[in-house]
């Protein structure tokens, strides 16, 4: 078995075999595959980076409106008087 390396470019997802290696078209190959991944690796999501992953991928939810900042404020006034700083209920 021969080994050869070589860089290229994925085309639609084919992968071009440089015409100068010469290797019939129903030769049985063996292929290995290195790439560099983007910013947001499988590695940092393992490691608990969840903000780096929901940043490169958005989760898309239907008819969700964010809150308007006037009603962030108006809900923590409501809720504020039996809680505490950390949003604990307090014990009556």
């Amino acid at each position: 078995m021969q080994a050869v390396e070589f860089k290229t470019k994925t085309k639609k997802g084919v992968i071009e075999i440089p015409s100068e290696l010469k290797i019939s078209p129903d030769k049985e190959i063996k292929v290995i595959i290195m790439y560099e991944d983007n910013l947001t690796t499988d590695r940092d999501i393992r490691k608990g980076d969840f903000i780096s992953e929901l940043l490169a991928n958005p989760l898309k939810i239907a008819d969700f409106k964010p809150l308007h900042r006037e009603e962030i404020y108006y809900q923590a006034q409501t809720v504020g008087d039996s809680r505490d700083r950390r949003g604990v209920q307090s014990c009556p």
